[in-house]
């Protein structure tokens, strides 16, 4: 190849390496919102009911195996596997009551997700008095001002008259 074109194709190729890294899409954040279960906690045992996430038309919450007035929620965070996140990731779970919108919400919280998995998950739950109301449960995963998508689950509790 003569020295001009080779001169000329060292310049070039840089600048089309810049321009189709710049064109490439953003990655997609890795780590999302696997999936949400929930259990009911029957008041009288302890015991936990089978996962009601999905349950309709409603859940009940007063039956054979008594009343319950409270329900444990786990978050499936799904990520690489064996890694630490880089940068602060953390995820947001809110629940408010669906009869109270605008109201200060039942729970908000937050959590460091600092690790995922040999299948590549975490689960952080939380606790959420439900006292016989239904309510839907947001969550989304973030770092910094890059947030993920909300998921919303819906807990259509009832507790019979």
């Amino acid at each position: 190849m003569p020295n001009h074109l080779r001169r000329a194709a060292s310049g070039i190729l840089p600048l089309a390496l810049i321009a189709l890294l710049a064109a490439a899409p953003a990655r997609a954040q890795t780590e999302k919102i696997d999936r949400v279960r929930a259990f009911l906690i029957w008041e009288e045992s302890g015991d936990l009911s089978k996962n009601v996430v999905g349950s309709t038309p409603r859940i009940e919450a007063n039956g054979p195996k008594g009343m319950s007035s409270q329900i444990i929620v786990d978050i499936i965070v799904s990520g690489p596997k064996n890694t630490m996140p880089k940068g602060q990731l953390i995820l947001y779970a809110s629940a408010d009551r669906d009869q109270d919108k605008g109201a200060r919400p039942m729970v908000d919280v937050g959590w460091p997700i600092t690790y995922f998995s040999a299948k590549g998950e975490t689960v952080r739950s939380l606790i959420v008095d439900h006292m016989c109301q239904p309510f839907t449960l947001s969550v989304r995963v973030g770092r910094g001002n890059a947030m993920g998508r909300i998921m919303e689950t819906k807990f259509p509790i009832f507790c019979g008259d």
